[in-house]
């Protein structure tokens, strides 16, 4: 699906002109253009997210400020559609996304309610960055024996058995590329139908690669 026939699908307001979306806008009148007509989730240096309504629910739009914005989108699609981390649960489901540049300056998931640490440290035994850096170092243990009191003791914290924690250590063993210090974020978390799921996998070793070869 191009960018244009969703935003033609979508129940939009009248007040959008439609027309703006038929060319290749620049990634500054793309995303000014958003931001005069719907509501932003989040921002960060290299994505906007904005609360679209599609079908008769509120989903999220992910659009590109620069290159590097486009890089983690292209890298985030790829982990997203990748049958193996669909199979953990803990991604929010891919919608749709850009196909009609080179690049996808552009991807559509489903929304995510907010979640707070109160639920990982009840799922998790610990609070969520405890636990992703305790995993972190289980499975890349350091040379140095530095902080090995720490690690043990939030070792006997963690709930090893949650399927969370499971998912997790799987996910940080069969890509090891992926930022453990973004998953580390509980702003990069949420809850999608009963369930906690990762809303940001993009930027990883490949993503910061990939960007700095289009720059």
């Amino acid at each position: 699906m191009k960018f244009a026939d969703f935003l033609l699908e979508a129940p939009l307001p009248d007040n959008w002109d439609k027309d703006k979306f038929k060319g290749r806008l620049d990634f500054k009148g793309m995303v000014e253009y958003a931001l005069e007509r719907s509501k932003s989730l989040g921002e960060g240096s290299s994505r906007v997210a904005f609360n679209i309504e599609y079908k008769g629910r509120e989903t999220a739009l992910k659009i590109a400020k620069n290159p590097k914005g486009v890089a983690q989108n292209v890298q985030e699609i790829l982990y997203l559609n990748d049958e193996k981390i669909k199979k953990l649960n803990i991604t929010i489901p891919l919608i749709d996304y850009d196909t009609t540049n080179h690049k996808a300056r552009w991807l559509h998931t489903e929304k995510a309610d907010k979640i707070h640490d109160a639920y990982f440290e009840e799922e998790l035994g610990l609070p969520l960055r405890d636990a992703i850096l305790y995993i972190n170092r289980d499975i890349n243990p350091p040379k140095l024996s530095i902080g090995s009191k720490l690690q043990a003791e939030r070792g006997e914290k963690l709930k090893k058995d949650s399927p969370i924690v499971k998912a997790i250590y799987k996910l940080l063993t069969d890509f090891p590329e992926i930022g453990y210090g973004d998953l580390a974020r509980i702003q990069n978390w949420g809850m999608y139908k009963g369930r906690p799921v990762i809303l940001d996998i993009g930027y990883d070793s490949t993503s910061a690669v990939l960007y700095k070869l289009a720059k």
